[in-house]
């Protein structure tokens, strides 16, 4: 796709690869401005369901206006092919940097910023599930940016009108079952169990502590071990 436009904007290189698709970054030519493009598959952008969570992630996270959680600015369908275009954050992942190695005192101001996005996604009614070093960019002036609301839920603020707290939970169960990975998920996530803002504390905690030990808190062979 490098060279090709997709609506109004010009791919221009690669930025990385998931299950779901690509991410590259891309120019805006309307706006004359770097974007980054996520972009699914050719298989799954068959699937209306692997559009609908495109989609739902796109309307989740562009509720969220923090200078600690990269920007949402469009998403669309052309030519069958669905994509999310967002906030470039030109930097290293904290799973980057942690790789390298980075100064334990460097921890503190990133983590401060990460949980003061966190804080403000909670409060809109956001729940991100997928809080990890990989999922946290770093730019080159120290600023941290919560990425990747591709799990992300609405918490009780999406409860349907007179629904009570049991027909609620009841018709999101399958939004909450296990998603997220395994060594940051709290427990009642690994159980599948309603989960809400204490599920990405848990998370964002684990990450502070691979952050300055240097390991994870909670290791095993198998993902059932962990």
């Amino acid at each position: 796709m490098i060279g090709e436009t997709l609506s109004h904007f010009k791919i221009l290189r690669p930025l990385g690869e998931g299950g779901m698709g690509q991410v590259f970054a891309a120019e805006d030519t309307n706006l004359q401005r770097r974007v980054a493009l996520k972009v699914l598959s050719k298989q799954l952008a068959a699937d209306p369901k692997a559009r609908d969570m495109l989609f739902t992630e796109a309307r989740t996270a562009s509720r969220l206006s923090h200078p600690n959680i990269a920007t949402v600015y469009e998403v669309d369908l052309v030519d069958d092919t669905p994509f999310i275009a967002m906030e470039l954050v030109e930097g290293q992942s904290l799973k980057e940097l942690l790789e390298r190695g980075i100064e334990p005192q460097a921890i503190a101001p990133i983590a401060r910023q990460v949980a003061d996005g966190l804080a403000e996604a909670h409060q809109t009614g956001v729940l991100h599930r997928d809080i990890k070093p990989g999922n946290i960019m770093i730019d080159a002036r120290g600023r941290a940016k919560i990425l990747d609301f591709g799990l992300a839920v609405l918490t009780q603020s999406e409860r349907r009108p007179g629904e009570d707290e049991g027909e609620y939970l009841s018709r999101t169960a399958t939004q909450w079952t296990t998603a997220g990975t395994v060594p940051y998920m709290a427990p009642e996530q690994l159980r599948g169990s309603h989960a809400d803002a204490r599920t990405d504390i848990f998370a964002f905690g684990v990450m502070l502590y691979e952050s300055f030990a240097g390991r994870l808190p909670f290791q095993g062979d198998t993902a059932v071990d962990t």
